[in-house]
């Protein structure tokens, strides 16, 4: 599994907004580029572990945030996770059943040391009843890409 997450760039006056929003990290830049690299580093600083991230520009003004190595997409989830449920006021327990798992599994989610099945990242945004910007691209172990997920808020950044 490969997770992707969308970001966008808003222009405000001089300055370029950026943004991941399913991450809850934001930042600015003087140009696009500029932002695209704030954004990389406000991500890498932002989780607690040493990962280093790509920045993926797409058509408009939105791009595609990922784990350098794959191996790290737990960290990326895990800090997608406690920021949304910090946003829903429930408790790690509640969030915990209504998942239908033990608030231990749900907490070893949230510190990064256990990986959710896709099933349960769906039921996540379900229980949630939030917008994540989130793109779960599955991979065979052979390599290519076989089905692809896409969590994308109606909203307009």
């Amino acid at each position: 599994m490969s997770l992707k997450f969308m970001g966008f760039l808003v222009r405000d006056g001089r300055w370029w907004v950026v943004g991941v929003p399913a991450l809850e990290v934001w930042s600015q830049g003087k140009t696009r580029i500029d932002a695209c690299r704030m954004i990389k580093e406000a991500v890498e600083m932002s989780i607690n572990r040493p990962i280093k991230v790509n920045v993926l520009p797409m058509p408009g003004n939105c791009f595609v945030l990922y784990a350098k190595d794959s191996r790290n997409d737990r960290y990326l989830l895990a800090t997608m996770l406690k920021r949304q449920r910090g946003n829903s006021g429930l408790s790690l327990g509640q969030t915990a059943k209504r998942l239908k798992v033990a608030s231990k599994t749900y907490s070893q989610y949230e510190q990064g040391r256990l990986l959710p099945s896709i099933t349960k990242i769906l039921e996540y945004i379900s229980a949630m009843n939030n917008d994540d910007h989130v793109v779960l691209d599955v991979v065979s172990k052979q390599g290519p890409l076989r089905r692809s997920y896409r969590f994308l808020s109606p909203k307009s950044y």
